[in-house]
């Protein structure tokens, strides 16, 4: 993994000036990942290093590489497309529901075609869709057929 900086970040006066390709924070790190609803150990394994490494880099220990602030932007823009699309599911239904089961999610009965980032990142997902989606159902197969949300429980 190599952190070269581009040359416009290695001056503090330009890193004023360009904050959104600056070196972030261990904060800045902590707060983007519970943003998109992941774990340490889902961020580590999406970014191929070990959970301590996130530890370390969100509590200052190590700086964070430059290179992460792109890929937490590219796993933002694959979560609010992973909403979005759900959304888009959810308001097609009469009766919008989700079934989530242990690591799974599916959307009326069928699974949806989303990029996985572990599953914190799902629910998070599942959250932030069914809350645009009013009345939207969410829980086990088992919840939601004794609350009628769907008719076999399988």
């Amino acid at each position: 993994m190599t952190d070269d900086a581009p040359s416009h970040v290695t001056d503090p006066a330009a890193q004023a000036r360009h904050p959104e390709s600056a070196r972030m924070t261990g904060t800045e790190l902590q707060i983007a990942r519970l943003h998109v609803g992941m774990s340490r150990a889902e961020l580590a394994r999406t970014l191929a290093v070990r959970e301590d490494t996130v530890r370390r880099w969100e509590i200052g220990k190590d700086p964070v590489p430059f290179r992460v602030r792109d890929d937490l932007r590219a796993i933002e823009n694959a979560t609010d497309s992973a909403v979005n699309s759900l959304i888009d599911s959810l308001k097609e239904m009469r009766s919008p529901y989700v079934i989530l089961s242990g690591e799974q999610g599916l959307v009326g009965g069928g699974s949806p075609d989303l990029t996985d980032y572990g599953p914190g990142w799902w629910r998070a997902v599942v959250a932030r869709a069914a809350r645009a989606v009013p009345g939207t159902r969410v829980g086990t197969r088992e919840e939601l057929a004794a609350f009628g949300a769907i008719r076999d429980p399988e």
